[in-house]
């Protein structure tokens, strides 16, 4: 194979056969096809046979999308590397070696809500009360300990935590379970203390590729330098798309890379296929104000209309929100091959949405707001799971959740004697509900349910049946959405989910162990519909998408970057965040801002427009310099009687610019006597200076 339709640098990155390479991939260069490429150049010009090369992913839809583009290429059916994200490889590794750590191997993966429930339990053998150390907030300080990320606690608060997490980890070990941060942790445990098991994996491969390499935290980095020791590796990213330190990702990682891999070869991938030369300009305009990158250019490649980027200045949220969807119904009306899914409207927070979608559905435009509860979170999802949980290894935490789904009469007291017996006697919760059943001293009724559900459960381990038809076995035996009426939509709705995810289990070929295990390393459940919708999505949610025409939205100071960026390092992050926003644009970039918030306060453009070199964007508004901030109004001109129609109503709340909130008590013209919140009192203000709620 040649790769003469590849740049200079890239086919330096397909072809090197430096033992370590770090590729400096921007926005929109490539880095996939690279990535792609070098596997198909090592297997067919090097003859490196596939089963030696393991590629590392940070989502299992970029692995599946990167296996199929190397099959494709290689135009074969299969492929015997692994093409992974970080814990899919660790569940591989760990189910084979994962006794030496005192485990089983048919160990769980615990999720969220069974966290939450082991701390529950926590909180009982501890004698605390939820309302004092939320669980939430335990979960993120053991998932901040566990990935290496800052969590600031008080001393005594922290020696509490610490107590928790230590129960924390003994439950899991008792139960034969693993988080998904274990998966990682245990991992590099096991490589740590028995060296000739990481030597088993460092002969299986002998080719190491990571992915978004900028986004790996702690624990991922020391797996891949336990693995790239001896090995050749290959890590492609973009510094000025980290954007995730809040989950544990380290920049430092992908800039120091050749301090713990040397000699390292490095190579710039500057030249971008995406995006036009204006939107380019703007975020090299942009990110060149951080200090702690590696320095590249992204260069233009796109040879059409080159429109200017955008800037636009409104007085409030709502003339900003007309302005972007005035911009839509412009574009789409003057030309025909333009589409509604070609819109991106983004954002910092997911609160922002609000006025954008009201000012859609004004128009009746049809959009989707990109984020939500994801597939495999929703209720009736993961009961049916549980189910099947159950069903494989018996498993104490799904049985919980199970014991009332459909609604069995079990409640606290008799689930609180079931946890007490089997912890007392070393027996699992199946055990006990199936031999000690009149120990517990249950109600007839209860038992009668017990009894039911045991036997359900024995018979569909013995039958045996495929996923599918054990799914489809169990919806029929229990209504797993009864808390619902047939007729309701949220009924259907959940109806439908269900048999999404039977028909998920009949395309594959999967026995149940291995769809347990496949669908606990899902991270979303995306949808497919090809619906012709403008995109409303945080720029968390939009890396890696890209949209013909992007606003990018809110753009004032406190909002984005955030008023949580307290430091330097906060602030570069915000920084580039709003780099990844301006490289999500295809075609055309608008950003946007306005002067006046919620409660008239005053507002100023963000500090990221005004590192734009100005020549670079056109500039639209009547709020555009520092002049137009609100104005403090002062106590006369508040009482100032004009001729203006009012549609204010008694007992309505409103919000004034000093006062803040108040209500209506009487009306008078335009003069309008509110009572403000105390200490302020009554006052009588002129209806022109406050706002509706």
């Amino acid at each position: 194979m040649n790769f003469k339709n590849f740049n200079k640098q890239q086919q330096e990155a397909i072809t090197s056969e430096a033992p370590y390479i770090k590729v400096i991939a921007g926005a929109g260069s490539g880095k996939t096809a690279v990535l792609t490429n070098r596997i198909v150049n090592l297997i067919v010009n090097n003859n490196v046979p596939s089963r030696h090369i393991l590629a590392i992913t940070f989502t299992n839809k970029a692995a599946k999308e990167m296996k199929e583009r190397i099959l494709s290429l290689l135009k074969v059916d299969q492929f015997e590397g692994v093409i992974s994200t970080f814990h899919s490889l660790c569940l591989r590794i760990l189910k084979e070696d994962i006794n030496l750590l005192g485990y089983q191997r048919n160990f769980s993966i615990i999720d969220s809500d069974d966290q939450k429930k082991i701390l529950k339990l926590i909180n009982k053998e501890l004698n605390y009360d939820d309302s004092v150390f939320k669980i939430n907030s335990i979960l993120s300080y053991i998932s901040s300990i566990k990935n290496d990320f800052g969590y600031y606690l008080d001393e005594d608060t922290k020696a509490i935590y610490d107590e928790y997490f230590e129960l924390y980890k003994k439950h899991l070990k008792n139960n034969n379970s693993v988080d998904f941060d274990d998966l990682i942790i245990l991992c590099n445990e096991l490589f740590k203390n028995h060296p000739h098991i990481l030597e088993k994996w460092r002969y299986r491969y002998h080719y190491l590729h990571v992915d978004e390499f900028q986004d790996t935290n702690h624990s991922q980095y020391q797996l891949v330098k336990y693995l790239g020791k001896d090995l050749n590796v290959f890590v492609v990213g973009d510094p000025d798309q980290n954007i995730y330190s809040w989950r544990g990702a380290q920049i430092d990682f992908i800039i120091n890379f050749e301090n713990d891999f040397k000699p390292a070869k490095i190579i710039k991938l500057e030249y971008n296929y995406r995006s036009s030369k204006h939107i380019l300009d703007v975020a090299n305009s942009l990110i060149k104000n951080n200090s702690n990158r590696i320095d590249k250019v992204l260069k233009a490649t796109i040879d059409e209309e080159d429109l200017k980027v955008e800037q636009f200045v409104g007085r409030h949220d709502y003339n900003e929100a007309e302005y972007v969807i005035n911009k839509i119904l412009t574009l789409t009306n003057n030309d025909d091959h333009i589409n509604y899914q070609d819109f991106a409207i983004l954002y910092r927070a997911n609160y922002i949405s609000r006025v954008f979608e009201q000012e859609l559905l004004k128009h009746d435009i049809p959009y989707q707001v990109i984020g939500g509860i994801r597939f495999f979170d929703r209720k009736e999802i993961k009961d049916l799971i549980a189910y099947l949980k159950v069903i494989d290894s018996f498993d104490n935490l799904s049985l919980l959740r199970i014991i009332n789904v459909p609604k069995r009469k079990i409640g606290d007291r008799s689930i609180d004697k079931l946890i007490a017996y089997a912890n007392n006697h070393n027996l699992s919760y199946f055990n006990v509900l199936e031999n000690h059943l009149d120990e517990l001293k249950l109600s007839n009724t209860q038992n009668i349910n017990i009894m039911t559900f045991i036997k359900d459960i024995k018979i569909w381990q013995e039958q045996a049946l495929m996923v599918p038809d054990l799914m489809i076995a169990i919806t029929a035996k229990y209504d797993l959405i009864s808390d619902f009426q047939v007729s309701s939509n949220e009924y259907q709705s959940k109806a439908e989910n269900l048999e999404e995810i039977i028909n998920y289990a009949k395309s594959t070929s999967y026995n149940l162990g291995e769809f347990l295990q496949a669908i606990s390393l899902e991270t979303s459940y995306e949808d497919q519909s090809d619906n012709d919708k403008v995109n409303l999505m945080s720029i968390h949610s939009a890396k890696g998408l890209e949209f013909k025409y992007v606003f990018a939205c809110f753009l004032c100071d406190g909002i984005f970057p955030s008023r949580f960026a307290l430091d330097k390092d906060d602030l570069e992050e915000e920084r580039r965040l709003a780099y990844v926003c301006f490289t999500r644009a295809k075609k055309q970039l608008f950003i946007s801002s306005h002067t006046a918030g919620y409660n008239f306060q005053r507002m100023s453009s963000s500090i990221f427009i005004k590192e734009i070199d100005d020549h670079l964007l056109d500039k639209y508004g009547n709020y555009l310099h520092d002049s137009y901030l609100v104005p403090e109004i002062s106590e006369e001109q508040m009482i100032v009687n004009q001729n203006i129609d009012t549609d204010y109503q008694v007992g309505e709340i409103v919000m004034h610019p000093k006062y803040k909130k108040g209500v209506i008590i009487s009306i008078n013209d335009v003069v309008l006597t509110i009572a403000f919140e105390h200490p302020i009192g009554v006052k009588t203000i002129n209806g022109n200076f406050v706002r509706k709620v």
